[in-house]
């Protein structure tokens, strides 16, 4: 019933922050539950804004984002995926479903978003450009439409009121071209 997957600034090969997090707060330890305390709120502080109050469990979050877990998730589900880390790929997959998949490899895009500057400093922890929690090669899945937009991870989803980079294409705009892309192939 999934005609089309589309990845956005998503985590497909893990991430090395996830990795960084995963080894700084040992397990089971009083700084690992602040943490969790504290990441439990700001996903709650999200939902409310959002309109929805979701259960959150940024523990678990983080585990499935590391790079061991979405190996063992990549075992599983394989499709999408090309042969190497930063590889691309034809859209159509053996199952039928078409992937593709876009990110950014920007931090500090607007210097009115409030989050850009957090985002400048998780990214140091990365070993290859990235949007800030994500690098551009873990990003690819399928077609990979394009991997270094001026973004961060919160402009891929037009997120902090929409402050996004002067110099880069909207976000929206990226949505819409994708929109009329699969309306054009009929999904």
């Amino acid at each position: 019933m999934v005609a089309s997957v589309t990845s956005v600034g998503g985590v497909n090969r893990g991430s090395e922050f996830a990795d960084f997090v995963r080894g700084a707060v040992p397990s089971g330890s009083f700084s690992e539950w602040l943490v969790t305390q504290g990441f439990n709120t700001l996903s709650r502080i999200i939902s409310g804004v959002s309109g929805d109050q979701l259960p959150a469990n940024s523990l678990a979050a983080l585990e499935s984002l590391t790079t061991a877990k979405t190996t063992l998730f990549n075992q599983t589900y394989p499709e999408g995926l090309a042969d190497t880390a930063c590889g691309d790929r034809p859209p159509l997959a053996e199952n039928g479903v078409y992937y593709y998949s876009w990110s950014g490899t920007g931090q500090l895009t607007n210097m009115f978003d409030i989050s850009d500057y957090p985002l400048s400093l998780t990214g140091l922890v990365f070993n290859d450009n990235n949007d800030g929690l994500v690098s551009r090669c873990s990003s690819h899945l399928g077609r990979v439409i394009k991997d270094n937009y001026n973004m961060n991870h919160l402009d891929e989803v037009n997120q902090t009121v929409g402050i996004v980079s002067w110099f880069e294409t909207n976000p929206i705009t990226v949505y819409r071209r994708h929109i009329n892309r699969l309306s054009r192939q009929g999904l």
